[in-house]
C-alpha cells in the first residue's frame, strides 16, 4: 500500500457515507487516500459508512509542505486491495478543506477503466486500470491487423503506397517490415519473401 504521509498537526476529516468502485462497495480491506496535488496528505483504511478520511494542512513544519491550505479541495484516490489498483476517485460533494473542520459527504465513487494494459501491446493505454484482454500486438507485415501474413497483407500494402487507402498508425507500423521508419515497396518485397518463405 502506497498512501505514505506524515500526520500535520493541522488536521479536517471528510467523512464519506459510502465508497464504491464500478457501483459495488468497497470491503474492509480497501484504503481511502486523500491529496493536495500529488502529495498524499491522509489516508484511512475502508470501515464501512462514515469512515473518516483525515486530510492534513500545511502546518508550517518541512514536513507537510504541499500539504492543504485554506479553501482548497482535496483529490481522492481509492486502493483496491482485491486488484491491487489506485483509482483516482470523486467525491459527490466538493469541500474547501479548514483545520479542524468535520464534514460528512453522501459518496465517494471510482471507476475502473477498461482496456489494454500491457505495454507491449500496440493498442497499450497507460490509463487503464484493468486488462480486458482487448490487447493487439504487431506483427510485422499484417497490415490488415488480423493476426495473420498473407496476400491480402500485401494487397493493403499496395493500396497504402499508392494513396489509395488512408491508413492507421498500426498499419503503418505494421507495414514497415524492414524496420526503417516508412513502408514503401522494399516492405512489399520483403513480405512477399516472408510469406514465400524465402
Amino acid at each position: 500500500m502506497e498512501f505514505n504521509y506524515i500526520q500535520s498537526t493541522l488536521e479536517a476529516f471528510y467523512y464519506f457515507e459510502m465508497a464504491v468502485i464500478d457501483d459495488l462497495e468497497l470491503t474492509n480491506e480497501d484504503w481511502v487516500g486523500a491529496f493536495s496535488g500529488d502529495i498524499c496528505v491522509g489516508a484511512r483504511q475502508w470501515n464501512g459508512p462514515y469512515t473518516d478520511i483525515p486530510v492534513g494542512g500545511d502546518d508550517g513544519f518541512f514536513d507537510t509542505e504541499g500539504y492543504m491550505n485554506v479553501g482548497e479541495i482535496p483529490s481522492f484516490q481509492i486502493y483496491d486491495v482485491s486488484t491491487d489498483t489506485f483509482l483516482p476517485a470523486f467525491s459527490s460533494e466538493e469541500v474547501g478543506w479548514e483545520p479542524l473542520m468535520q464534514v460528512i459527504i453522501p459518496t465517494l465513487s471510482a471507476e475502473n477503466i477498461w482496456g489494454c494494459s500491457d505495454p507491449d501491446a500496440f493498442n497499450y493505454d497507460p490509463a487503464v486500470t484493468q486488462d480486458d484482454g482487448s490487447c493487439l500486438y504487431l506483427v510485422l507485415g499484417d497490415v490488415t491487423l488480423d493476426e495473420t501474413v498473407d496476400i491480402l497483407d500485401l494487397v493493403a500494402m499496395v493500396f497504402i503506397i499508392l494513396g489509395f487507402d488512408e491508413p492507421i498508425e498500426q498499419q503503418l507500423l505494421a507495414g514497415d517490415f524492414n524496420q526503417d521508419g516508412s513502408m514503401d515497396i522494399l516492405d512489399v518485397v520483403a513480405t512477399v519473401f516472408f510469406i514465400l518463405g524465402i
